[in-house]
């Protein structure tokens, strides 16, 4: 492993390095920790798929953080592994308490945004010394995490790039799925239009309207039916007194 370009020897930046892994490390233990806790207290009508998902979200979690510390101890370093000590030196914050789904999704969000640019930073750091090790740990972790990113924008409705906030609570558009006919309330943008009660009083209008317009049709027919029949027993009655 080189010396990196900055003038530092390769002692110092294989502890700068380091420094820089066990943040990371950080990070992964209190996004790890949050994970769990929205596993566990999510409340809402997306419960089932959440609650699975962030089951699945912090388990793989837990994977990367036992091979960043191990990557540490590769380097012959010793990687943080006590609770004050991640949160000394995490740049995530820990959150307490119940919070809604859509809002536990903006964290996560947010966290791995903070992850990701972290890691890009220590890769741009290892290439510098070579370090071909660090690099092919963390190039797939910040692979992996760009899709997921792209895939929690598009869950909240949100562009990365609109400048709006990713946490508009409440908004829903309801619309009717093709194969079932139900109704399915999916999150949308702030300028998505109104709220899934507005949504729901809009088809209720719709359906009034079709309901009126269907009862006019059957009455029209039911006079066009009684017209014809009256006509039809005149010219009897004619032909009888013929």
């Amino acid at each position: 492993m080189k010396s990196s370009g900055s003038g530092h020897t390769g002692l110092q930046s294989t502890d700068l390095l380091a420094k820089r892994l066990n943040a990371l490390l950080a990070d992964y233990e209190i996004y790890y920790q949050n994970l769990r806790g929205f596993h566990w207290n999510i409340s809402g009508d997306r419960f089932f798929e959440l609650h699975a998902k962030f089951e699945e979200w912090f388990n793989d979690a837990l994977v990367k953080i036992d091979e960043v510390a191990e990557r540490i101890l590769a380097l012959d370093r010793v990687p943080l592994h006590t609770f004050s000590d991640f949160i000394e030196n995490a740049d995530i914050e820990e959150v307490r308490d119940i919070l809604p789904g859509e809002e536990c999704i903006v964290l996560t969000l947010e966290y791995l945004r903070g992850i990701v640019q972290k890691q890009r930073e220590i890769v741009s750091l290892a290439q510098e010394m070579e370090d071909e090790g660090t690099q092919d740990l963390l190039t797939p972790y910040i692979n992996q995490q760009e899709k997921l990113l792209w895939m929690l924008r598009a869950y909240l409705g949100k562009e990365d790039q609109s400048g709006r906030s990713a946490g508009s609570h409440g908004n829903r558009r309801t619309v009717r799925t093709k194969e079932t006919g139900r109704k399915a309330a999916f999150p949308v943008g702030e300028d998505a239009g109104g709220s899934e009660d507005e949504a729901d009083e809009t088809e209720e209008s719709e359906d009034g309207e079709r309901s009126e317009a269907s009862m006019s049709r059957n009455t029209g027919q039911r006079k066009e039916g009684s017209g014809t029949r009256k006509n039809r027993r005149e010219a009897v009655t004619e032909e009888s007194t013929r």
